[in-house]
């Protein structure tokens, strides 16, 4: 595998994560659950392009 891409997949699997930890406690407060599901869905796609 390529290094450049490689690097790209890790960034884009990091940012998955934070992004899931950001809405499982900052926005828990702020949204309503079926916009949390929301965007726990893409916070998912966002991991499975990753890979």
């Amino acid at each position: 595998m390529h290094k450049p891409l490689l690097k790209i997949a890790i960034l884009l699997a990091a940012l998955a994560v934070i992004l899931g930890a950001f809405g499982a406690h900052a926005l828990k407060s702020m949204f309503e659950t079926s916009e949390l599901q929301t965007f726990d869905t893409g916070v998912r796609y966002q991991m499975y392009h990753s890979f």
